[in-house]
Parts: structure tokens; C-alpha cells; sequence
């Protein structure tokens, strides 16, 4: 599912919710951020105006400030930028209508309170597309707090380089200390029109599922080298990588997994030593195998390339 797709669900989502049931989440998100071990002192906080079909933080935002901590909202500048600003109220209306605040710029923000369309146990985000949240996070380096409803966290959220990455993710039932994904890559091995993909063996963890082979990035290592030495390994043939596929992000029970898909070229012929089964699929016959979750994204994408 592409990121527009994505933005309209998630969307209507929202707005087809009872505003009662956004308001008593919005106040058992407050118990939840007020109970984190990094507000046990004083801090500067950021966060957001709640407009529309938001989880509400104004519960949030009266305990903080009732809880001794100096509370920021955003101002919105305009072409992708905005800043923080001490909250001065009554709030005034700014940039897009957003409420804001006319108080002095806030310097040194510790703690970011980001608002998203929907977020994954990895720390990835989908905003609105507009980029504000992420060139400022970027800029000025806080921990970041993603707020929302159980039903905006997902296994998986779609991400590219430039979005910033949640250090929490926080809902009325949950709150998710992110967990680094492992960095692994998986190649795509393209031969008469069709895909060489490999079953995991009893005995590993998804065992049965079907995979494009490839593995861990150890560290020093970028993707290509690390999936080149994982195919030799893994089949024995000397490949060489000749462009990108897709990134998918997948939290499994025991770990989040950052897949990096590769097209891949060989000559040689594959020998198996750490799965059970392999097959040369056409872009028929991909559906005809139990693809292991994180490599669903690359399968899809796969499909334009094997027409």
C-alpha cells in the first residue's frame, strides 16, 4: 500500500470516530506521557494544537503544565518549515488556520509530542505529506513521542530516508519504546523473466514462509556488500547488484525488521545450505507461495518487473 493509499484509509478512520471516544483517549494518553520515566523531572516540551478529527491534547497539555514541565506549541511558516513557540495564551490563528501561539521562539525542546496519521512498533511515522514535523525534528534533535489511537498503530508503515523516526510510540492501551530495526537485505534474482525465491527450513524462526534471499548487515557493511557476500554464502554464486527494488519495515513478535530489497544479477547456478525448498516464479505464480510479511512489499513491487 503506497503512502496516498495509506493517508485516505487512515484518514476516514478518524473522521468516522465518536469525538467522546477522542476525548477520553486523549486523556488516557496524558496518564500514559505524565507516567514516562523522561518527564520524572522539568522539561521543555513541544507539543501539537489538536485541530479537527486529532486525538485531542489539551488534557495533555493542562498536566504538563500543571506538572511543572514549560510547554511549546508549533507555528507553522509556511513551505515545509515551522518553529516552536512558548505557549502564550489565548491562542491565535495561524498559518493553514492552525491555532498558535504568539509567544517567543522556545529554545532547547527535549521532548516532542508528534501527531501522525498512523505509526509502526519501529518508530515510523506517516504524517499529512507536508514535511513540517520531519525538517524540524531533524533540525533541533528532541525525543520524539508519537501519540494516537491502538487502531494508528500498525505492523508496518511505509518511510522514506527523510522521515524522522519515533523514539516512543504512545496510545491509549500501549506505549511502545521503539525497538531499532535490524537491517537486512534480500535480492532479487531476475533470470528469463522469472524470480528465484527460497522456503525457511524447520527449525528458524518463520519457518515455512517463502523469502528472496539475502540477510543481515553486519556492521561496516552498506546493503550491496552485505547482500553479495549473504548470497555466496547462503547459494554459493557471485552476484552483483545492478539496482534498488523497494524498502518494507516489519515488526514480527521478536524483532523489527528494515528489509532492503536489491535487484540482483548471477550467472551460477544456486545451491541451497539454510533453506529447504526454492523456486524460479513467474509473476503468475507469485501468489502461489506464503511470502514471509516483511517480504510483501518487494513482492508486490517485483511484479512491474517481471511483466
Amino acid at each position: 500500500m503506497t503512502k496516498a493509499e495509506l493517508r485516505e484509509r487512515m484518514k476516514a478512520l478518524r473522521q468516522a470516530l465518536e469525538p467522546g471516544r477522542l476525548t477520553s483517549a486523549g486523556e488516557r494518553i496524558a496518564d500514559r506521557v505524565l507516567a514516562d520515566r523522561a518527564l520524572a523531572v522539568p522539561r521543555r516540551v513541544l507539543v501539537y494544537v489538536s485541530v479537527r478529527s486529532e486525538l485531542p491534547t489539551t488534557a495533555l497539555v493542562r498536566r504538563l503544565r500543571e506538572a511543572g514541565h514549560t510547554v511549546a506549541v508549533p507555528r507553522v511558516l509556511g513551505q515545509g518549515r515551522m518553529e516552536a513557540r512558548e505557549l502564550r495564551e489565548p491562542l491565535v490563528r495561524g498559518v493553514l488556520g492552525i491555532p498558535t501561539s504568539d509567544g517567543p521562539v522556545a529554545e532547547g525542546v527535549e521532548i516532542a509530542i508528534v501527531p501522525g496519521l498512523a505509526f509502526d512498533a519501529s518508530g515510523g511515522r506517516l504524517g499529512f505529506g507536508a514535511g513540517y514535523y520531519d525538517r524540524w525534528l531533524a533540525e533541533h534533535g528532541p525525543q520524539a513521542f508519537g501519540v494516537c489511537l491502538d487502531e494508528q498503530l500498525l505492523p508496518w508503515v511505509p518511510v522514506q530516508d527523510h522521515d524522522q523516526p519515533m523514539d516512543r510510540v504512545i496510545t491509549p492501551s500501549a506505549d511502545v519504546l521503539v525497538r531499532p530495526p535490524l537491517r537486512v537485505t534480500a535480492g532479487a534474482w531476475i533470470r528469463d523473466g522469472r524470480v528465484f525465491a527460497v522456503r525457511r527450513g524447520a527449525g528458524k524462526a518463520r519457518a515455512g514462509l517463502w523469502e528472496l534471499p539475502g540477510g543481515k548487515v553486519e556492521p561496516g557493511e552498506d546493503d550491496a556488500g552485505s547482500l553479495v557476500r549473504e548470497l555466496f554464502e547462503e547459494l554459493g554464486i557471485r552476484a552483483s547488484v545492478t539496482g534498488a527494488l523497494e524498502r518494507s519495515i516489519h515488526a514480527y513478535d521478536d524483532v523489527t525488521v528494515q528489509l532492503e530489497g536489491l535487484l540482483v544479477h548471477s550467472e551460477d547456478a544456486p545451491r541451497l545450505t539454510e533453506h529447504d525448498d526454492a523456486r524460479w516464479l513467474s509473476a503468475a505464480e507469485l501468489d502461489d507461495v506464503t511470502w514471509a510479511p516483511a517480504d510483501i512489499p518487494l513482492i508486490t513491487a517485483l511484479k512491474h518487473h517481471l511483466r
